[in-house]
């Protein structure tokens, strides 16, 4: 068995194996998955309106199936970039183009949040469990949909919820997206024999 020496220094910092997802985030096939997301989000809130997916409108349970399955659909397309470009910026704070296009993306969740908003009033409106009364696929969401049904009683209007999604987008994420970028990038010298400099001290 290959001994590994612990103590010997870094060289190269350690980074995710993420080549299976894209290239890089300077490729065609990002770019590509990129541009069929924003696509499928437009997509999707045409279909919202089209079916009266809000807490005030349409009383038609049918549609759940149809809505539940391209919701996720979108979803699981969001959170593959997201997975792909979180990994880049977690292991180096200065891969700039990958934290400028996670900020592009983190746009787009405002829609998908001001969607799940209305998602949660439709649910709430027609009742949990009358929705999984009406579809398989519903069926197999029993427990989210009742989750959204009790959300929903949470929730502000419709106008309300889309704006909080729209200053989340300056507010709370671009703070977090401030910390996660400048916390890795300090850099801290500590105490050492022969090299003294700010850091915590240790009792001698």
């Amino acid at each position: 068995m290959p001994v590994v020496d612990t103590t010997a220094p870094l060289t190269e910092l350690p980074l995710w194996e993420l080549g299976s997802l894209f290239p890089g985030p300077d490729s065609r096939e990002f770019a590509a998955a990129q541009e069929a997301l924003d696509a499928a989000v437009v997509r999707l809130r045409a279909l919202y309106d089209d079916r009266g997916v809000a807490a005030a409108t349409a009383d038609d349970p049918a549609v759940v199936g149809e809505i539940l399955t391209t919701t996720n659909e979108v979803l699981a397309e969001w959170r593959t970039l997201d997975a792909y470009l979180y990994g880049l910026v977690t292991t180096d704070a200065r891969d700039d183009l990958a934290a400028r296009l996670r900020s592009q993306l983190q746009a787009q969740q405002a829609t998908l949040d001001s969607l799940a908003a209305r998602l949660d009033g439709w649910v709430g409106r027609l009742g949990a469990t009358r929705l999984v009364e009406a579809s398989p696929v519903a069926a197999d969401h029993a427990y989210p949909l009742a989750r959204a049904e009790e959300s929903a009683r949470h929730r502000l209007g419709e106008a309300e919820e889309d704006l909080l999604a729209e200053l989340t987008i300056t507010g709370s994420k671009a703070w977090a997206g401030l910390h996660s970028d400048l916390t890795p990038r300090r850099r801290h010298v500590r105490d050492h024999p022969g090299h003294p400099g700010p850091g915590p001290r240790h009792p001698s």
